[in-house]
């Protein structure tokens, strides 16, 4: 029972991973910015014959359990502390090891107000504790004059370590192009990223 578990779960993760067809690595990751442990790298991947784009890797470590750090994730009193583009966070529908949230983002220039559903999926192993992401933009309808994340995916990773903290690693991607230049949109999603780390990392410890 137990290796038909680690079977599917493996299953699971690598059909993630390579779950659309056509998408190609391009290039390796980079490293763009740095805060103290946290650091925040891209690469570029291919999807289908038309669409070139980018995925974002984060890594960082939290003095607390995976599981503490997963319920600041899921609850919606906790998610509007520690994320700071958010306005509003709400669990629409919550099960055991599955859930959907919706998330309105604050209306940041230079960017139109957006929101986002997301479905979520937890697989645990021996070794560490993945939480995949994916958009569900239909489970509710849409709000007038807010325009709503679809294309999008991402992953959880939680890996404990022996001196008692967690490893992070947070990887997103959406398949559409920026709405904008990125010399210009970087920086202000990169220092978002990062006080938002730093506000989870504090109530998680």
């Amino acid at each position: 029972m137990q290796l038909f578990k680690t079977i599917l779960t493996l299953s699971i993760i690598l059909i993630f991973n390579n779950m659309l067809i056509g998408q190609e690595v391009l290039t390796n990751w980079k490293t763009a910015k740095k805060s103290k442990d946290i650091k925040i790298s891209y690469r570029f991947v291919e999807v289908g014959d038309t669409l070139k784009t980018r995925q974002m890797r984060i890594t960082f470590l939290v003095d607390a359990e995976p599981e503490r750090i997963i319920e600041l994730l899921k609850e919606p009193k906790n998610g509007e502390k520690w994320f700071s583009g958010t306005e509003k966070f709400q669990l629409l529908e919550d099960n055991e090891n599955t859930w959907t949230t919706y998330n309105l983002y604050k209306n940041i220039w230079p960017f139109e107000q957006n929101d986002i559903i997301t479905d979520y999926s937890l697989i645990r192993s021996d070794s560490s504790i993945t939480l995949l992401m994916s958009g569900n933009p239909d489970f509710s309808p849409h709000l007038e004059n807010i325009k709503r994340l679809e294309n999008y995916e991402g992953r959880w990773i939680f890996k404990r370590l022996e001196n008692g903290q967690t490893r992070v690693e947070f990887y997103t991607i959406a398949f559409t192009k920026p709405i904008m230049p990125r010399f210009i949109q970087d920086p202000i999603i990169q220092k978002i990223f990062i006080d938002s780390i730093n506000k989870l990392r504090n109530l998680a410890t």
